[in-house]
């Protein structure tokens, strides 16, 4: 299933598409003009993984609670190097 978002103002152009697959899960997002982010989910329906084409971001979960966001950054440089880790930490307590 498709569903374009809901626009405000002139709608001529479609901001954005949705893919769902069969548990109803965002499976991508494609902008007007750009390839698709790309989304996967663990048994649990938590979201583990996004991928926008370029950059990765990894989920990880702790007995289902948010534990970390790692992010992992192409290189842009002349060398060829494998992308760079960027790591980000839940301050969720309680």
């Amino acid at each position: 299933m498709t569903y374009p978002t809901v626009c405000f103002g002139d709608c001529s152009p479609t901001a954005a598409t949705f893919t769902y697959d069969a548990f109803g899960q965002r499976f991508a997002k494609t902008d007007a003009g750009s390839d698709p982010n790309l989304y996967s989910y663990g048994q649990d329906s938590s979201l583990l993984e996004e991928n926008d084409g370029g950059s990765i971001t990894d989920y990880l979960y702790a007995d289902g609670r948010p534990l970390a966001i790692i992010v992992m950054v192409p290189f842009t440089g002349r060398l060829h190097r494998p992308p760079t880790p960027v790591f980000y930490t839940s301050t969720m307590t309680g």
